[in-house]
């Protein structure tokens, strides 16, 4: 099985989630960012990027995504790439209407109602364009409409797996790019609803995420 590894960048929900009892099983190496320079990637097989990651260390350590990329390594990505840090990747923010609260409170704080309001893209439909792969094991097309944060536009050969409408890509795997390393891109955040213990149907995305890097042999898609 494979070894993971995951970045820390000093958000606290980042340090909840590598340290729950349900997830902390998944993570062999907790990096801090601010280590990458001086980390030897050859001793693991999976990098996970979480959500607020620090895109200047990112940035600053590009060469070295490269070349773990290129001995056979899995990047997982969860996010905005708001550096050119990944390889192959066209990020641009772009944001759906997504859950506010009446009240001006955060929503993990409030017990009042909630509404979609903020953002710009409205009314696209999410499209799962491989319902089959183990990503989506016994997951529905409601499992992973949530808001996401920012759209790709998945490099040429790389696989896309969940768009929203026509032109925005929200998943795509990318085996052509740096290969025989692959890449996993997701706009989706299910890591930060984890480590925050809100919207739970974003785990089961999580948790299949997880399975399948876990699982996954050094190489193969």
């Amino acid at each position: 099985m494979n070894k993971i590894a995951v970045i820390y960048s000093g958000s606290k929900w980042q340090s909840d989630l590598f340290h729950s009892e349900k997830y902390r099983p998944f993570f062999d190496f907790i990096i801090h960012a601010c280590d990458l320079p001086k980390k030897d990637f050859s001793i693991f097989d999976v990098l996970v990027i979480p959500r607020e990651s620090n895109q200047e260390m990112l940035f600053a350590v590009k060469d070295k995504i490269n070349r773990f990329l290129e001995s056979g390594g899995l990047v997982i990505s969860f996010g905005e790439v708001t550096r050119p840090w990944l390889p192959g990747c066209v990020w641009e923010q772009k944001d759906p209407r997504f859950k506010f609260c009446e009240t001006g409170q955060n929503p993990r704080n409030c017990s009042g109602r909630c509404v979609w309001e903020k953002g710009k893209l409205d009314g696209r439909p999410y499209k799962l364009l491989k319902p089959e792969h183990p990503l989506f094991k016994g997951l529905e097309i409601e499992d992973l409409q949530w808001h996401f944060h920012g759209i790709f536009h998945a490099p040429g050969g790389a696989e896309v797996l969940l768009k929203y409408g026509e032109e925005a890509d929200l998943v795509y795997l990318d085996g052509v790019t740096c290969p025989p390393g692959v890449i996993l891109a997701t706009t989706l955040d299910p890591d930060v609803h984890a480590g925050y213990g809100v919207v739970k149907k974003t785990q089961k995305f999580l948790d299949n995420v997880f399975h399948w890097a876990r699982n996954r042999v050094r190489g193969h898609r």
